[in-house]
C-alpha cells in the first residue's frame, strides 16, 4: 500500500531466525542461542501506532512462548523490531537483512503491500499481519501467507450487507494509493455483481485533511450509503466534515484503517453510529481471544486494537509452526504453515491455497462512549 498501506499496515516482518547459521547474530555458533524474529514495521512517525501495536502483540506472543519453554527442545525467542520510517525502501532493506539470516520470516506488508513480497533469497516463509490488497497473493508466492482477509473478500462481505440493508446507491470515497484503489476495484467488481449503482465515487491524496470537493459530489449522488476506504487520519477528518454536505444521516461504513483508537480519538461526536470492517473484534466470543485481551491488558494495560492482534496472531502462527515442523529448515516451517488449523484471537485460521485466510469479517457499529457492537461477524 503506497505510503498508503505502507502507512497503515507497517510492513511487519517477523523473522524466526538462526542467525549463527549465517556468520552473526544472536544465535551463537552452538546453535542453542535465541531464535530471533526480526520485525520490520512503522515505529516512528504518524504510522507508529500501528507499528507499536503490531510489535507489542508479537512481543506477548513470544514472552508467552518463552514462558512455556520455548521451542525446539528449549530454544528460546527474540524480537527484533526495525523501524521502516514508513518508506518502502527502507522496508526493503529489512526485509533483505531478514531473508538472508532467517529460516523463517513473517512478514506484515504495510500501505504499499508488495514491495517485500519480492524478497524472497533463501526462499522464506512471510506472513503478512496487516496488507489487504489482494494483488499481495496473486503473484502466484508460495512463501507468502497473508493473516487479514483480502480485500476483495471484504468487499464483497460489505456489498452483502448492503444489499440486505435494501441499499441500491453506492457513494465511495477513497484513498488514491495500493490501500484505497484496491480495495475501491474490489467494490466496484462486487456492487456491480450484486446489481447495486455506484453513483459517485471520489479520490483524495494521502495526507488531505480537506474534501470538501468529493464529500459535495457524493451528496449530489444521493446515495443510500456511503463507503469510506481510508487510513484512520484521513476517515476521521472525512467523517467530521460529512454533516457539511448533509450527509450525517446516511449510513456511513469505514474500512479497516478505522479500526483503531485513533479513529474516534479523532473524529469524536462524528464517528457515533458509522460502522467499520475488521477482520476481528473485541467481543468475538472465543476462549482464546478472551485469554487474549486479558493477557494483553496485564501487560500493557490497555486494551488490545486489531492491529495488536494481528501482531500476536502473525507470530503465533510462525511459533506453532515451528512446533509442528521440529525444524528450523525454512521450508519444512512454510509447509507448516499451509497446513495450520489453529485457535487465535482472529478464529480458527486456515489458508488457502493463494495464501489467505479461510475466515470472514466483522463489521461493528461505533455507539459512542467507548461502546460498540457487532452488526456481523462469527
Amino acid at each position: 500500500m503506497k505510503r498508503s498501506r505502507w502507512v497503515l499496515v507497517t510492513i511487519a516482518v517477523l523473522a524466526a531466525a538462526v542467525l549463527a547459521a549465517c556468520g552473526g547474530g544472536s544465535g551463537g555458533d552452538d546453535g542453542d542461542g535465541p531464535l530471533v524474529l526480526g520485525m520490520e514495521s512503522s515505529l516512528s512517525g504518524a504510522d507508529a501506532a500501528f507499528g507499536e501495536a503490531n510489535r507489542d502483540g508479537a512481543q506477548l506472543a513470544v514472552e508467552q512462548a518463552n514462558a512455556d519453554g520455548g521451542v525446539l527442545e528449549g530454544r528460546q525467542l527474540e524480537l527484533q523490531a526495525d523501524d521502516d520510517e514508513a518508506r518502502p525502501e527502507v522496508a526493503v532493506g529489512i526485509c533483505k537483512k531478514y531473508s538472508t539470516r532467517a529460516v523463517a520470516m513473517l512478514t506484515s506488508f504495510s500501505y504499499t503491500s508488495i514491495p517485500c513480497a519480492e524478497v524472497t533469497e533463501g526462499k522464506i516463509p512471510q506472513l503478512a499481519m496487516v496488507a489487504t490488497a489482494h494483488d499481495l497473493t496473486e503473484q502466484g508466492n508460495e512463501w507468502i501467507f497473508r493473516i487479514p482477509v483480502p480485500d476483495t473478500r471484504v468487499a464483497a462481505d460489505v456489498i452483502d450487507f448492503a444489499s440486505e440493508q435494501g441499499y441500491q446507491r453506492i457513494g465511495l470515497i477513497h484513498a488514491n494509493d495500493d490501500f484505497g484503489n484496491g480495495g475501491a476495484e474490489s467494490i466496484e467488481a462486487a456492487a456491480e455483481e450484486a446489481g447495486l449503482e455506484l453513483v459517485a465515487k471520489e479520490t483524495f491524496v494521502s495526507g488531505d485533511r480537506e474534501f470538501s470537493a468529493q464529500l459535495g459530489s457524493i451528496s449530489d449522488a444521493d446515495p443510500d450509503v456511503v463507503l469510506s476506504w481510508a487510513n484512520f487520519a484521513e476517515a476521521a477528518a472525512i467523517v467530521k466534515q460529512r454533516s457539511n454536505f448533509g450527509l450525517e444521516d446516511v449510513p456511513w461504513i469505514e474500512s479497516d484503517g478505522a479500526a483503531t483508537p485513533e479513529y474516534v480519538e479523532l473524529g469524536g461526536d462524528a464517528t457515533t453510529g458509522v460502522m467499520y470492517l475488521s477482520h476481528w473484534s473485541e467481543t468475538f466470543d472465543s476462549p482464546v481471544n478472551e485469554e487474549f485481551i486479558t493477557a494483553f491488558e496485564e501487560e500493557y494495560g490497555h486494551a488490545p486494537d486489531l492491529f495488536a492482534t494481528e501482531g500476536y496472531t502473525a507470530a503465533l502462527v510462525a511459533i506453532e509452526a515451528i512446533k509442528e515442523a521440529d525444524t528450523d529448515d525454512p521450508q519444512a516451517v512454510r509447509d507448516a504453515i499451509a497446513a495450520s488449523e489453529l485457535d487465535t484471537p482472529m478464529g480458527t485460521i486456515s489458508f488457502d491455497e493463494k495464501g489467505d485466510p479461510n475466515y470472514g469479517t466483522f463489521l461493528v457499529e461505533i455507539l459512542g462512549g467507548g461502546e460498540e457492537k457487532v452488526v456481523v461477524g462469527r
